[in-house]
C-alpha cells in the first residue's frame, strides 16, 4: 500500500531519516570543532531545530496520544512513557551540548575544554542513534499494527499534524497581543524585540519549538493567571507612553549610573580575567547609548507623538528603532562575554551583583523595546489619535 504523506508512519520513517541527516552533521561537526566558526554552529543549531526536534514533537503531538488512546494501559501506553522521558533528556543535554560548544569557538577553543564537550557531544550521537534504532524496533511496529486505529482517533477528535496549525503571527504581534508569552519568549531565546517582525513559526522553529506548542503553552498560562493582563496595544496612547516612562525609563535612570564603575571595579579585582575587561568597555559603551537614547525620547520623541503630528515623525522613528538595534549588539556581545551572563563558582559578591544587574537590563530592554517597536511607533505613526 502506497504511504500518504500525512500517515503517521511515514512521517516517522521520514523523521528518522532527516534524524540520521542530523547525527552525521553533528559526527562530522566534533571532528572539525577546531575549525568551526560561529555561523557553522548556529547553523547545525538550527538543523537539529528543524529536523529533530521538530520529529520528536511531532510524535509528541499526534502519535504518542493516539496510542495511549488505544492501548494507554499496555504495551503502548508503557512504551509511549519511555520514550517521552528519553526525548527530554535528548534535549536536555544537546541544549547544554550547544551552548558549550559556543562558548568553545567565542572563548579560543581550549583544548581541554573542546575535548571535553567533543566527548559528551559524542556521547549524545550514540544516545541519538539507540533511541532511533530503539523506535525503529519497537514503535514503528506500533504504528503499523495500530495505523487504522490511529487514523480513526485523529479524525474522531479532529486532530491536526500538530505543526501547521498556528496563525501567522509576528512575534512582535503576538507578545503585544498575548503579555503572558513575554516572559516564555525569553526562556525559549525568541526575539521579540529588535526581531519582532519575524514569523512566529519560523522563529519558534530555530528555537527548538513550534508555534502551535509555544501558544499551547501561553494559553496555559493565561487560564492559570485568570486575571487579564493589560494589553497596551489597546490602551491609548498617552498611557502607553506613561507607562513606559514609569516602567522602563524610571527604573533605567535609576539604575544605570552604577553600571560602569561596577564593571570596572570587577575587571580590575579580577585582572587574571581579560574579559572582563572587554566588558567594562562594552557596558561603559551600552550605558552612554542609552542614557543619550532616553534622553532623546523623553526631550524629542515622546512629545512630538503625543503633541504634533505623529504621522510626521517616521525619521525620528527609524533613528530610535536604529539606536535599539545598537544595544541588542551591546547585549549580544555581553552575553557572549559573560557566557550567557552565567558568574563562575570563583566569582565575588561583586562580579555576581554585576551579572545581576546585566542580566535585569537584558530583560528589561527586551520588553521595553518590543513596547516602542511594535506597539508604540506603529500606532503613532498610522496617526491614532490621541484623547
Amino acid at each position: 500500500m502506497t504511504l500518504h504523506h500525512d500517515d503517521p508512519l511515514q512521517r516517522l520513517i521520514d523523521g528518522h531519516h532527516h534524524v540520521s541527516e542530523w547525527l552525521l552533521a553533528l559526527e562530522s561537526a566534533i571532528g572539525l570543532l577546531q575549525a568551526y566558526e560561529p555561523a557553522d554552529l548556529r547553523e547545525l543549531q538550527s538543523w537539529f531545530s528543524i529536523h529533530v526536534r521538530r520529529h520528536f514533537l511531532f510524535e509528541e503531538s499526534r502519535v504518542f496520544p493516539a496510542l495511549e488512546a488505544i492501548d494507554g494501559q499496555g504495551r503502548a501506553g508503557a512504551l509511549v512513557e519511555e520514550l517521552r522521558r528519553e526525548h527530554l533528556d535528548i534535549l536536555t543535554r544537546s541544549g547544554h551540548i550547544f551552548a558549550d560548544l559556543a562558548r568553545c569557538v567565542a572563548s579560543g577553543r581550549d583544548a581541554e575544554r573542546v575535548r571535553a564537550v567533543s566527548e559528551r557531544a559524542r556521547v549524545l550521537v550514540a544516545d541519538v542513534l539507540a533511541h532511533a534504532e530503539r523506535e525503529d524496533a519497537e514503535l514503528l511496529p506500533l504504528v503499523q499494527r495500530h495505523r487504522q486505529a490511529i487514523a480513526t482517533w485523529h479524525r474522531d477528535t479532529n486532530q491536526g499534524d500538530g505543526v501547521n496549525q498556528a496563525p501567522r503571527w509576528t512575534v512582535g504581534d503576538y507578545a503585544a497581543a498575548h503579555p503572558s508569552a513575554v516572559p516564555l519568549l525569553l526562556r525559549h531565546g525568541i526575539d521579540f524585540c529588535c526581531g519582532g517582525q519575524r514569523d512566529l513559526e519560523q522563529a519558534a522553529l530555530e528555537a527548538g519549538t513550534t508555534a502551535d506548542a509555544l501558544l499551547a503553552e501561553v494559553r496555559r498560562v493565561e487560564e492559570a493567571e485568570g486575571a487579564e493582563q493589560v494589553r497596551w496595544d489597546e490602551q491609548p496612547l498617552p498611557a502607553l507612553v506613561e507607562h513606559i516612562l514609569a516602567s522602563h525609563h524610571a527604573p533605567l535612570h535609576e539604575r544605570l549610573p552604577v553600571l560602569p564603575g561596577l564593571a570596572r571595579k570587577v575587571a580590575e579585582v579580577h585582572h587574571e580575567t581579560p574579559r572582563l575587561g572587554s566588558l567594562a568597555v562594552v557596558v561603559d559603551e551600552l550605558v552612554a547609548e542609552l542614557r543619550h537614547h532616553l534622553a532623546k525620547e523623553e526631550q524629542v520623541l515622546f512629545p512630538w507623538l503625543l503633541h504634533g503630528d505623529p504621522r510626521t515623525a517616521s525619521a525620528p522613528v527609524k533613528v530610535m528603532m536604529h539606536e535599539h538595534e545598537d544595544a541588542a549588539r551591546h547585549l549580544a556581545r555581553i552575553r557572549t562575554l559573560t557566557d550567557d551572563l552565567t558568574a563562575p563558582e570563583r566569582a565575588c559578591a561583586s562580579w555576581r551583583a554585576l551579572y545581576a544587574e546585566l542580566a535585569w537590563l537584558d530583560a528589561d530592554l527586551r520588553v521595553h523595546v518590543h513596547l516602542e517597536n511594535n506597539v508604540l511607533f506603529p500606532r503613532a505613526l498610522r496617526g491614532e489619535v490621541t484623547p
